[in-house]
């Protein structure tokens, strides 16, 4: 096994200057005359021609700096020991302890590691330093080799000689690449220096740290380093496969090059004949199509970085998720690749024509207003056949030409919009094939994410890797991002007219196709579940609910309209019949709304109000991490409609989770969802007598 090697470098490590110690030359030549031992024993180490007793008997000395920082080395080795610093220069001694306090830290820490460690106190010009600088697995720097004051110029050296350096280190095979930390006096994160010195010195961020050092914060660059030492060989394996795909990278893109180079006009011609026969794009638009297959084909054929990626984690908990701080280029790429503006749609766009609609464009519907009566029938033509929802209510809501005014027109939270994904295939669309022109579209939800945020982005990158069309897709509108969030259950149909008529400035974009297939998919699969009656005992619909309580004599109450589904079904199998199903987020939100509207109108009753408010917080939190679902077992059928249903409350443990009270649901008989409004919901709350005293009080939520 290879030895680990360090480097520290820092100009501390040359503390004192022969300036600074030179301020208190008057004292050391005072302990010179007056102490023989100690005189002869300078004398020897620093040979000089002027007497002792003369004015300029240290100038030789102090002239040159090896000679002061050797004196510093082996100043307690004269006859008065550690007494010559405190008796002639104890304020300089600690000032310079405090300086390189923090690298003598962090140089034991290397030590304890396993590492073999070098210091300097400035950047070598000497080959075998240079070759052995080149090929450390760990370099710890100072930020600022000179005086802060000076500004950005002191640091454009390091910059140069460690950028050239890691240049070559690149090109080592396997590649070289050290951890770097950075270490600086001066808060140089909060003013971006220390990710503008990355960035020049070629280093990874993965690979790279600050911290800042002073006496107080000792432990920072120690605690950073071992953290490091403890990720070491992940982080390497990434950095020689990120490196290795690199390389892979520029070959495939030379071969793809080359390729294009060596096409005729015969065969452009060819290409855009056969491409206008079906899509009708612009040539461009399929040989991008065709590059960029081409490209992924030589990528997948190259066996180096398969080698490279054998070697990565196999598993999630030795992943390094967590572990390193989270960037927006992931967001970035996959942001740019999610939703794409064709340049063929934006010329027509520029000229005033209509988009040229094709499957995955996006659209904008939130705001759109019917205006005239004209545009209202135009939209609700063949509505009440082709708009397919996940109710029948909604169905017969949008049966009413006065709503369907407002399909697109209900207003969103600040930093979100609704939008429209066509599903339609695009062969249909450009050939006319669709029924009354009706383009099937599926409606989603774009919700603004803070770029500040940089977790928050990154764990929606990372759930969109999965490439699941319920859980999102991360784009890129108008500088901002936005996690685009589809519902495939809620499919509608649009005229093609009114596509090009109203729609043409809200034109979002194209998705990509991959993603676009998948929503495809789960739109279609849900359509042919729900173009069928729903059956009684699989869903739930309570229109009305109220949330009351009472204590003694005194009753609290609030009624709310509200439409809340519970989606249940019977699991198969041999034994009792066992039925599962979990709440939607609407009605989490509407119970712990109501909660607390409760919580506020029962403030006189403050022991109520106490449990509710317990409650309340208990299952705030929970539902951040968990579902609320429902598990019941019956005997047969019949006794599904008179039976308590108990809700349970399980975390990721599966554990049922405690909570100040004991909560039930209720159902009043499994009706289909046309008689809903008979339909009630009960949720009881019961309280221990310990607390409320001897009567048996509880509180009931309707």
């Amino acid at each position: 096994m290879n030895k680990l090697t360090a480097v520290v470098i820092d100009d501390a490590l040359l503390l004192p200057g022969a300036r600074e110690l030179q301020t208190y030359s008057d004292s050391l030549q005072k302990i010179l005359l007056e102490n023989d031992d100690v005189r002869e024993w300078f004398v020897n180490e620093f040979p000089t021609q002027a007497p002792v007793d003369s004015q300029g008997f240290l100038d030789d000395f102090f002239a040159n700096q090896e000679s002061v920082s050797r004196f510093w080395k082996i100043r307690e080795s004269s006859p008065l020991g550690a007494d010559l610093g405190k008796r002639a220069f104890h304020e300089l001694e600690v000032k310079v302890q405090g300086e390189i306090a923090p690298l003598q830290a962090i140089m034991e820490a290397l030590k304890e590691l396993g590492y073999e460690v070098k210091s300097f106190g400035c950047l070598p010009n000497d080959p075998v330093a240079l070759e052995y600088i080149k090929k450390v697995n760990l370099v710890v720097i100072d930020h600022f080799l000179g005086a802060p004051a000076e500004g950005e110029e002191v640091v454009i050296p390091t910059i140069e000689f460690f950028g050239s350096l890691f240049l070559d280190a690149w090109k080592e095979d396997p590649p070289l690449t050290p951890y770097f930390l950075l270490i600086s006096t001066v808060d140089v994160a909060s003013t971006n220096r220390a990710s503008r010195f990355r960035e020049q010195i070629n280093v990874s961020e993965s690979m790279f740290r600050f911290a800042q050092k002073s006496a107080k914060q000792g432990k920072c660059p120690v605690s950073a380093l071992k953290s490091f030492h403890e990720e070491r060989q992940v982080l390497v394996e990434y950095s020689h496969f990120h490196a290795r795909y690199r390389q892979s990278l520029e070959k495939a893109f030379s071969d793809v090059q080359r390729t294009i180079q060596k096409l005729e006009i015969m065969d452009l011609a060819a290409i855009n004949v056969g491409q206008l026969q079906g899509e009708r794009e612009s040539l461009s638009a399929y040989l991008n199509w065709l590059a960029g297959q081409y490209f992924t084909s030589r990528l997948e054929a190259d066996k180096t970085t398969f080698e490279a990626s054998k070697k990565l984690p196999n598993s999630i908990e030795s992943s390094l998720v967590g572990h390193l701080g989270p960037s927006n280029m992931l967001s970035n790429v996959f942001s740019r690749i999610s939703l794409n503006k064709p340049a063929s749609q934006e010329h027509l766009r520029s000229l005033g024509r209509p988009v040229q609609v094709r499957f995955g464009d996006v659209f904008k519907i939130n705001g759109v207003e019917i205006g005239s009566n004209a545009d209202a029938n135009q939209l609700t033509s063949g509505y009440p056949k082709t708009v397919l929802t996940n109710a029948a209510s909604r169905l017969r809501l949008r049966r009413n030409r006065r709503v369907a005014r407002q399909v697109f027109k209900h207003a969103s939270p600040q930093g979100e919009f609704r939008c429209a994904l066509l599903i339609s295939q695009t062969c249909d669309v450009i050939h006319h094939k669709l029924n009354n022109n009706q383009i099937l579209f599926v409606e989603g939800t774009a919700v603004e994410i803070p770029q500040q945020d940089k977790s928050g982005m990154f764990w929606e990158t990372a759930r969109q890797i999965n490439l699941s069309a319920e859980d999102g897709l991360l784009i890129r509108h108008e500088g901002r991002f936005y996690k685009l969030k589809w519902d495939p259950k809620e499919i509608m149909t649009i005229d093609r007219t009114f596509i090009e008529r109203r729609l043409n400035d809200l034109y979002l974009g194209r998705l990509n196709e991959l993603f676009a297939l998948r929503i495809q998919r789960a739109a279609l699969e849900h359509l042919g579940r729900i173009g069928l009656p729903i059956k009684p005992a699989q869903t739930l619909a309570f229109t009305h609910c109220r949330i009351s309580a009472s204590l003694g004599q005194t009753a609290f109450f609030r009624e709310k309209d509200s439409l809340c589904w519970v989606v249940l079904r019977i699991e198969k199998g041999v034994g009792p019949l066992k039925l599962s199903g979990a709440f939607t987020q609407q009605f989490v939100d509407w119970t712990l709304d109501m909660l607390e509207e409760f919580e506020l109108e029962s403030e006189s009753q403050t022991k109520i109000n106490k449990k509710i408010g317990e409650l309340r917080v208990e299952l705030c939190e929970f539902s951040r991490s968990s579902q609320w679902s429902v598990h019941q077992e019956f005997r047969d059928k019949t006794e599904m409609h008179k039976t308590e249903i108990k809700l349970e409350l399980n975390g990721k443990s599966g554990e049922p989770k405690k909570f100040p009270g004991t909560a039930y649901l209720d159902f009043e008989g499994f009706k289909p969802p046309t008689t809903s409004n008979q339909n009630a919901l009960v949720i009881t709350f019961t309280f221990s007598k310990e607390k409320f005293g001897d009567h048996d009080n509880h509180g009931e939520f309707w």
